[in-house]
């Protein structure tokens, strides 16, 4: 797998047009409260607040999930690290290389049935 700098510029785009759609959001709810009177309409003003907290909910929900996916990816970016430095054979006798790579088949394994698993 290759590296493309313009994916790393296009996520960071993504990234900074979400952060400026959520301030957008919320300013666009703050104008329909601002619209009711703060208050005036004490029903509808509380209708678009409960509104937007779903939105949020929304979006803090989309937010757990990236998380958790990065911290699964950083776990496994570990693991295949650890692999490859177990299948480094210089300098160890055929006894220590034959044991690491078991080692090592060992993890790939366990690392091949966490990611069927999810």
């Amino acid at each position: 797998m290759s590296y493309d700098p313009s994916e790393m510029r296009t996520a960071q785009r993504l990234v900074s047009t979400g952060e400026t759609g959520i301030y957008r959001l919320a300013r666009a709810y703050q104008a329909m409260i601002e619209a009711f009177g703060y208050g005036d309409d004490q029903e509808m003003t509380d209708f678009v607040l409960r509104e937007l907290e779903w939105k949020l909910d929304d979006i803090e929900r989309a937010v757990t999930h990236v998380r958790n996916w990065a911290e699964t990816e950083r776990a496994r970016v570990r693991m295949r690290v650890r692999i490859a430095a177990l299948r480094n054979t210089s300098g160890r006798t055929p006894e220590e290389t034959q044991a690491y790579h078991a080692k090592a088949d060992e993890l790939e394994r366990a690392m091949e049935t966490a990611i069927e698993r999810g």
